[in-house]
C-alpha cells in the first residue's frame, strides 16, 4: 500500500492522505470547471484539509507539542514565519488590498507545504512517498511534454492553446500557462529522475529513466528559455565535476571515470544540439537576458522599418528575409529593454520606499504609475525577476535573510555530501547530490517565469530540502 498509517501527517491518517494528494494536485495543477469556472483541484482538498485540521485541532495539538517545539526551533521555519508576519504588517502601507491578498495567500500556501511536510513522522516511509511523488509527476510531465511537442496539441490553460503560430504550437507548456514556467519544473524535477536512475537495480529501468532524462533535456532546449537552458548547463556541469571527484576520492574508480566522460559526452551533446535547434538557437540568444514565450509586437516600429526598406528599394522576394529577420530582432530588443526596464522602474520604487519594500504582492500596482513617469514597460507590470520581486515586494531585510537562508541550505547539502560520500552512505550520497543540483539551478532558472510566489512546486521542493535537511543535517549532526 503506497501510504501507510505508521507514516502518518500530524498522526492523522486522514490528514496524511489528504497532504499527499494535495502534493500531487498542486504539482500536476488538475483543474475542474463548474459553472463555467476552472477551479484547480488542490483547493477544495486544501481546504477539507483545514477543516478537519480545525475539528481536531486540540487533539492534534496534544499529540504533537514535541513537534511543534522541534519546529518552532528550525531556524529556516523561524524565517519563513517571519516573512509571512512582515507582509500582514505591509498591509499597514500597501495600496492594492488585492494584490497583496493575493500573495499572501501563495506565501501562505508554500509555508503550509514547508511546515506540514515537517511533521511527517516516519522520516524513511515519508521520503519514499515524496519522492515517488516527484519521480510520477516528472514522468507524467515530460511525457505529455512530448505529446505537446509531436502533436502541437495543448491544455486550454497553454497561452498556446489553438496558437495559430506554427512555431509555438509545438513548443511545450505542460500544465502550466507558458513555456518559461514548464522549463524552471523541468530544470528542478528532471533531476530526481538522476536519484531514481543511481537506485533502480535492474538495466531496462535505468534505460527507461535515461531515455525520459534525455527527453526532458531536449523539451528544455524547445522551450528556449535561455535562463533554464543556461542553468540547466551549469547543473550538468556541476554534476561532471562532482563525479569526477568521487572517481579522483575512489582512487579512479573505473566505473566512475566512465560516469564523468558519459556526463561530459552529454553536456558537450546538450550544446551541439542547442547550437543547431531553430528553438536553441545558442550562439545568438542563450546570453541574452532570456524572452518571454510570446514576443512583444512592437508593431509601430516593425511597420516602420518594413515600410522603410520596401520605400528605398522597392517590395520584392530580395528584400522578404531582410524584412522578416528586422521583425525578430525588433522584438527581441522589444522583450529585452521590457525586462530591463522592469527592473530599473524596481529599483527606483525600491529606493522610494525607503528600502521597506511596497508591501505583499503591490509593486504591480507601483509599476503601473512608475511606467508612465519613468521606465516604459509595454504596459507589462510583473517585474519577471523573482529577486527583485522579493526585494521591491518585501524590503531589504526579508531580501537579505532570503539569501542567508538558501546559502546556509547549500551548505548544509555539501556537507551532508562529503559526509555520506567518506562512509559510503550511498543513498543519502545520490540524494543530496540531486538537491545539490536542483538548488544550484534554481537562482538562474528563477529569473524565467513571470513570478515564483504561485509556483507551487517551487515551494514543495523546498519543504522536502528542509524535511531532508532536519533529518540528516540536524538530528544527526554532520
Amino acid at each position: 500500500m503506497f501510504f501507510q498509517k505508521k507514516n502518518s501527517i500530524l498522526k492523522n491518517e486522514t490528514l496524511y492522505y489528504l497532504f499527499n494528494i494535495i502534493l500531487v494536485l498542486a504539482i500536476l495543477g488538475i483543474q475542474i470547471v463548474w459553472k463555467g469556472k476552472k477551479i484547480l483541484l488542490y483547493r477544495i482538498f486544501f481546504a477539507l484539509f483545514f477543516s478537519i485540521l480545525l475539528l481536531n485541532f486540540k487533539t492534534i495539538e496534544k499529540n504533537n507539542r514535541k513537534e511543534i517545539k522541534t519546529l518552532l526551533h528550525n531556524k529556516y521555519i523561524q524565517f519563513f514565519l517571519f516573512w509571512m508576519v512582515y507582509g500582514i504588517l505591509s498591509l499597514l502601507w500597501v495600496q492594492d488590498y488585492v494584490l497583496a491578498a493575493k500573495n499572501l495567500y501563495y506565501l501562505f500556501l508554500g509555508i503550509f507545504f514547508i511546515i506540514t511536510m515537517q511533521f511527517t513522522s516516519d522520516y524513511e516511509l515519508g521520503k519514499k512517498h515524496y519522492l515517488n511523488i516527484f519521480i510520477i509527476c516528472t514522468l507524467i510531465l515530460i511525457t505529455f511534454g512530448m505529446f505537446e511537442h509531436l502533436t502541437g496539441y495543448h491544455i486550454s490553460s497553454s497561452n498556446y492553446y489553438n496558437t495559430d503560430h506554427v512555431r509555438n504550437r509545438y513548443r511545450p507548456t505542460g500544465v502550466f500557462d507558458n513555456t518559461n514556467d514548464y522549463a524552471l519544473f523541468i530544470t528542478m524535477f528532471i533531476w530526481f529522475l538522476y536519484y531514481k536512475f543511481k537506485k533502480v537495480p535492474h538495466l531496462y529501468q535505468k534505460i527507461i529513466l535515461f531515455l525520459v532524462f534525455l527527453c526532458g533535456s531536449y523539451l528544455l532546449i524547445i522551450t528556449s528559455s535561455r535562463a533554464s537552458i543556461l542553468a540547466f548547463m551549469i547543473q550538468i556541469f556541476l554534476l561532471f565535476s562532482l563525479t569526477l571527484f568521487e572517481s579522483i576520492k575512489k582512487k579512479r574508480n573505473l566505473r566512475v571515470i566512465m560516469n564523468s566522460i558519459l556526463i561530459l559526452i552529454f553536456f558537450i551533446l546538450f550544446l551541439f544540439i542547442n547550437y543547431i535547434s531553430e528553438y536553441g538557437n545558442f550562439y545568438d540568444r542563450l546570453m541574452e537576458v532570456d524572452k518571454w514565450s510570446n514576443y512583444f509586437m512592437a508593431e509601430e516600429a516593425i511597420q516602420s522599418d518594413a515600410q522603410k526598406i520596401i520605400k528605398e528599394e522597392g517590395e520584392n522576394t530580395n528584400n522578404a528575409d531582410r524584412i522578416k529577420k528586422s521583425h525578430q530582432k525588433l522584438r527581441e530588443n522589444a522583450s529585452t529593454n521590457v525586462r530591463l526596464n522592469l527592473i530599473l522602474n524596481s529599483f527606483l520604487i525600491f529606493k522610494d520606499t525607503h528600502f521597506m519594500g511596497v508591501g505583499a504582492g503591490n509593486v504591480e500596482w507601483y509599476m503601473d504609475k512608475y511606467n508612465d513617469q519613468y521606465y516604459s514597460t509595454n504596459g507589462i507590470l510583473n517585474v519577471h525577476n523573482w529577486w527583485i520581486e522579493v526585494l521591491t515586494n518585501y524590503g531589504i531585510i526579508v531580501f537579505i535573510l532570503y539569501i542567508i537562508v538558501l546559502f546556509s541550505i547549500g551548505v548544509k547539502l555539501l556537507k551532508i555530501y562529503f559526509y555520506s560520500l567518506n562512509n559510503g552512505q550511498k543513498d543519502r550520497l545520490y540524494l543530496s547530490k540531486t538537491l545539490i543540483l536542483l538548488l544550484i539551478g534554481f537562482p538562474l532558472a528563477s529569473i524565467s517565469p513571470s513570478s515564483i510566489m504561485s509556483k507551487r512546486f517551487v515551494w514543495i521542493v523546498f519543504a522536502f530540502i528542509i524535511y531532508f535537511l532536519q533529518e540528516n543535517y540536524e538530528k544527526e549532526g554532520i
